[in-house]
């Protein structure tokens, strides 16, 4: 018997999350009995949509969810992150330090960090003993948070730029 192995990857913009749906579902079928089929079509924001709801996300600084709606006029940095990656420290201090030296940018300019750490309270621990308090702090890796999947980049750091009409301008 041959054997035949497969990978699929794919990503399409957030608004065919269907059609994303409806393509994987025809591969399923498709690569019935196949030996070792991976398969990765995901439905992502990109640069240029408008932003949606981060749905389900955990605050970190007390208990509860909260669903994050961008206001129009707001300037937002949202900032992927987690306590166990090196290369995410340093910008995190830095975001810190803006909000702090930038009093103007009150009401105008959030800046969220949302961490990918097991738990919210290993991130409130490490944001307090930074004294990392300025920028918000919010968690989206459990209860059904789909903030890494629907925005990031499947690793961080990983930071995107919402403008004040609400579009992403960077990712």
């Amino acid at each position: 018997m041959k054997q035949c192995f497969l990978t699929f990857e794919g990503s399409a913009p957030v608004n065919d999350k269907e059609v994303a749906n409806q393509v994987k579902e025809k591969l399923k079928a498709a690569t019935s009995g196949v030996a070792q089929v991976q398969m990765e079509i995901a439905s992502k924001y990109g640069v240029g949509d408008q932003m949606g709801v981060l749905a389900g996300v955990n605050k970190v600084m007390e208990d509860g969810k909260v669903d994050l709606a961008h206001e129009e006029g707001q300037v937002w940095l949202v900032d992927l992150w987690a306590t166990w990656c090196p290369p995410c420290q340093g910008p995190m201090k830095h975001n810190h330090e803006m909000l702090l030296k930038r009093k103007d940018w009150e009401g105008k300019v959030r800046i969220l960090g949302l961490s990918i750490d097991d738990a919210p309270a290993t991130v409130k621990a490490h944001v307090e003993s930074k004294g990392w308090t300025a920028p918000e702090h919010y968690h989206c890796k459990t209860g059904g948070c789909t903030v890494n999947d629907e925005y990031g980049s499947g690793g961080v750091p990983h930071v995107f730029i919402v403008d004040t009409k609400g579009k992403i301008v960077f990712m």
